[in-house]
């Protein structure tokens, strides 16, 4: 149990007795969506501290207990101030929709946990043997698909900001056909994934 997320994190109880298998019936909670900086802000909450909550609950669910929500959109994910306190630190995210899980297999959360170290790393050995496993050929595509940004071998994550409009348009034309490339190839991907 990680002591941080519980003092942190909120899931709604449910109402077994209005439960069934296609249904499931919460209390009602109050709160702001999570990507809603402006109202964040307004409550008196820092925006970065409950960025660092969202990806500590996630990373805790991927990479610790493998047991992992399906539908993390913002609707899903509340900010509230966390009942009967006062004070920018006291924010509770309040965790919603919780009808569809994955069970991670302990061996693919490993591999999993060595691709993101092995991303940072820069180590391409470690990606390319875990990539091999999976099925996929185009590592730096399939890590740009994992961390929201574009990545290469050889430099890295790369800062967008430094890019031309033309560079950009070119990345995102490329990546039409990468992805493209990477879907020919699904039968051999973890399902986890």
């Amino acid at each position: 149990e990680n002591s941080y997320l519980k003092d942190k994190v909120y899931v709604p109880k449910l109402y077994p007795q209005y439960c069934s298998k296609r249904i499931l019936t919460a209390e009602w909670c109050d709160g702001i969506k999570v990507n809603d900086q402006e109202k964040i802000k307004q409550m008196g909450f820092n925006f970065k501290d409950i960025m660092h909550t969202v990806v500590s609950l996630f990373g805790y669910q991927i990479f610790v207990t493998g047991v992992v929500h399906c539908d993390p959109h913002p609707g899903n994910l509340l900010v509230r101030q966390k009942p009967g306190t006062s004070g920018r630190n006291n924010y509770e995210l309040v965790f919603l929709d919780h009808g569809l899980y994955i069970e991670e297999p302990a061996r693919f959360r490993k591999q999993y946990s060595q691709f993101w170290t092995a991303m940072l790393l820069r180590d391409m050995e470690t990606l390319n043997k875990i990539g091999y496993e999976w099925g996929v050929r185009d590592i730096d595509f399939f890590a740009s698909l994992q961390l929201i940004k574009p990545f290469n071998s050889q430099k890295g994550v790369i800062d967008t900001k430094k890019l031309s409009r033309k560079d950009i348009v070119r990345m995102q034309l490329d990546a039409k056909k990468r992805v493209q490339k990477v879907l020919g190839h699904t039968r051999t991907i973890p399902r986890h994934l």
